[in-house]
């Protein structure tokens, strides 16, 4: 039953953001985005937002006004995975890079993150339905959003 539900609550999610798409345009459109890579061991932690077209990928969102780019890292892997990094824990992978998903285009800064430990992960129950923690080797085989993909190729350049 539980799986049921959270199907159809997928389904409308990926429905509401088709439908909602020339205001996502319009409001994200050149924005300015974070993308922060969790990696425990060989493993790399991907949500799957609720409002999305189904792509799993690496946690992270919008810079609020007044916040910093490492500000905003740590607030959106704490609302979506429950996980409390510092920013001695954050890595900036590079200069910002220009992306587009799903046809919007935005500005985002990507980071890196190498725990210890492999966290309990608590997804925002809201916005986002499922999270996985993935091995290295097997990320290929995901459709990934543009961000997510550009922050892994530059992750295994350094």
């Amino acid at each position: 039953m539980k799986w049921a539900v959270l199907m159809v609550w997928l389904g409308l999610g990926q429905l509401l953001f088709w439908i909602g798409w020339p205001v996502l345009f319009l409001t994200f459109r050149n924005s300015s985005r974070v993308r922060v890579i969790i990696r425990h061991n060989d493993e790399i932690l991907f949500v799957q937002p609720w409002y999305s077209a189904g792509q799993w990928q690496i946690p992270g969102g919008g810079v609020k006004a007044n916040e910093s780019h490492t500000q905003a890292a740590l607030r959106e892997v704490r609302e979506e995975t429950g996980i409390s990094l510092q920013a001695n824990q954050l890595h900036q992978l590079g200069r910002p890079v220009r992306v587009r998903e799903r046809y919007i285009p935005f500005q985002a800064t990507l980071y890196a993150a190498e725990l210890s430990h492999k966290p309990r992960v608590k997804t925002a129950q809201l916005e986002i339905v499922g999270s996985k923690w993935i091995n290295g080797k097997n990320i290929r085989t995901l459709s990934l959003p543009d961000s997510s993909s550009q922050a892994l190729a530059r992750l295994e350049k350094q």
